[in-house]
């Protein structure tokens, strides 16, 4: 099977020009132009290394007020822990 057919026949598109990145998801599919992928990519990573600290201080007792979403308090504290 050609693979545009195959990815016409996953999703109900069609490759328009240059195609991007694709993610396959367990509930749907996402598509990112080429010229933005690595911003999309450094962006994802950031908030995934952010939520974890996030729930390590949950974990430790603190609680979810003031850290989700950060306040000015906790943005600092956890700035301050990541680049020391």
């Amino acid at each position: 099977v050609h693979r545009e057919q195959s990815l016409d026949r996953m999703t109900g598109c069609h490759l328009l020009g240059d195609p991007g990145v694709f993610g396959l998801l367990g509930d749907g599919v996402i598509v990112l132009p080429p010229g933005i992928a690595e911003e999309v990519v450094d962006a994802a990573l950031a908030q995934e290394a952010e939520d974890a600290w996030i729930a390590e201080q949950v974990a430790s007792g603190h609680p979810i007020e003031g850290l989700f979403p950060m306040n000015a308090a906790w943005r600092a504290r956890y700035e301050s822990e990541r680049q020391g």
